[in-house]
């Protein structure tokens, strides 16, 4: 389980963000982007909003690498996403990987969707945003100051984005509170696990040698990440990625290890489509996130909880915000051709 406080301090963060300036609402702290078509002048102002903001509040979420790139942010989820906020995504580069989940049929497999756009006659008018993120050191959950992380993706080997998933991190010198008042002993080890209504889930532990082990859920329950944590073998920490083995599943799960790699070299985009409907009165934010493919899974669960997901070619589509799965769909998506998307505003915040 979280530290009862974490919450709060994302709270905090976000309210810091909102209150530095610049008239970008506190939304979701995100890694160093580069917005197109932004200018550098308000790129550095929101490093030194951020910058202000976690220093504030006795934390560091991540490392600046380039002082010239806009900070594209992203921290633990909200249940509720705020349908104006900007949202994009985390971005990773792995070191070694295995076999990337392919499409289905669920978007459109003749055309990988890169330039989000869903029909006005659905919902209204829309805008966009585009993030680059190409360099920089990414602290996940905003769970420590900046350092090495191994990242890792335990998913279903065939549309895995689109299905129940878990990540797995090791922290080292860092020594976070997980404690809860209803551990279960995994491996003889305490382990604490909550697993929200939402269908989101934490769990975490300490290991012999001082090393934390910490998992974020999507779609799993608590015997589900019990049994995933059992299968778990802390790696020898000189390891090209010091984090876990994972054995094979004795439950029937199609979770593996599909991915891993540090938390440096960051490598992706994220194309944001937003519209709004007259009635009920809602707005939607859908992503296309393409990239690294812990870019693409760690983009989906250190966000806003997207109400839907769905492969796209390498990468995903995802949907947040509005009244749910009730609402706009992914077969309601499509690839805009160039004149339309080039005739969309750029999305602005207020």
């Amino acid at each position: 389980m979280i530290d009862p406080h974490d919450e709060q301090l994302e709270q905090r963060i976000r309210r810091l963000l909102s209150d530095a300036g610049g008239g970008r609402p506190g939304g979701d702290v995100r890694l160093p982007t580069d917005r197109r078509g932004r200018s550098i002048a308000v790129g550095q102002r929101w490093m030194i909003a951020v910058a202000i903001a976690l220093v504030g509040v006795g934390a560091t979420a991540l490392i600046m690498r380039n002082p010239t790139r806009a900070p594209e942010i992203s921290s633990s989820p909200p249940t509720a996403p705020a349908p104006n906020a900007e949202t994009s995504t985390s971005t990773i580069q792995s070191t070694s990987t295995s076999a990337v989940p392919p499409t289905s049929a669920t978007v459109d497999k003749s055309s990988v969707i890169t330039r989000p756009y869903v029909d006005p006659a659905v919902c209204g008018n829309g805008s966009k945003t585009v993030f680059v993120s190409d360099g920089g050191t990414y602290v996940p959950f905003a769970l420590g100051p900046p350092g090495p992380i191994p990242l890792q993706v335990v998913a279903a080997p065939t549309d895995g984005v689109a299905k129940p998933f878990a990540v797995v991190l090791r922290l080292f010198d860092v020594n976070r509170d997980f404690v809860n008042d209803h551990p279960v002993v995994i491996n003889g080890v305490n382990v604490y696990v909550k697993v929200k209504s939402n269908g989101d889930g934490t769990a975490g532990w300490t290991l012999a040698d001082g090393s934390q082990g910490y998992v974020r859920t999507r779609g799993l329950d608590q015997v589900a990440i019990e049994s995933l944590i059992s299968r778990l073998t802390p790696r020898d920490r000189t390891a090209q990625v010091p984090g876990f083995e994972v054995g094979s599943a004795t439950d029937g799960s199609e979770l593996v290890l599909l991915h891993e790699g540090m938390n440096s070299n960051l490598s992706g985009t994220t194309t944001i489509f937003e519209c709004k409907v007259a009635s009920p009165q809602t707005g939607y934010r859908v992503r296309a996130i393409e990239g690294d493919p812990l870019f693409v899974y760690f983009g989906i669960i250190d966000a806003p909880r997207p109400y839907a997901v769905g492969p796209n070619g390498d990468g995903a589509i995802t949907i947040e915000g509005g009244i749910g799965a009730s609402g706009l769909t992914l077969e309601q998506v499509r690839d805009a051709d160039p004149e339309t998307w080039a005739s969309l505003p750029e999305t602005t915040y207020s």
